[in-house]
């Protein structure tokens, strides 16, 4: 069963950590467990199913060597994803303002 033992705010974000056999980021996507599969030599199709890629995880030599070390990994490649997301609103944002500014003088001279 499940607990929820933290909660991390990053942007408008709520990420929520779980308890349970593998512990990582309730948005854990596809693409982290392939990336991570990949990374310890493991052999991964993209027509796999994420339960599918989890249990191959789960199941590897190097989860069972190290199952915190590829926790961390998995919390890691997640947050990096989440991060690059933020940057990028950021940035589309900036964008969005620049634009309304230009609009705004372009007002302004039509007006005189």
């Amino acid at each position: 069963m499940s607990s929820l033992i933290s909660t991390k705010k990053v942007g408008y974000l709520f990420i929520l950590f779980y308890c349970d056999k593998m512990s990582y980021h309730k948005c854990t996507r596809k693409e982290n467990l392939i990336n991570v599969l990949n990374g310890i030599g493991e052999q991964v199709s993209s027509k796999e199913t994420i339960i599918e890629l989890k249990t191959k995880l789960e199941n590897s030599k190097a989860f069972k060597d190290d199952p915190e070390f590829l926790k961390n990994l998995l919390n890691l490649s997640n947050e990096d994803r989440l991060t690059k997301a933020e940057q990028q609103l950021q940035i589309t944002n900036s964008q969005l303002e620049l634009e309304k500014i230009k609009l705004q003088q372009m007002e302004n001279e039509i007006e005189f």
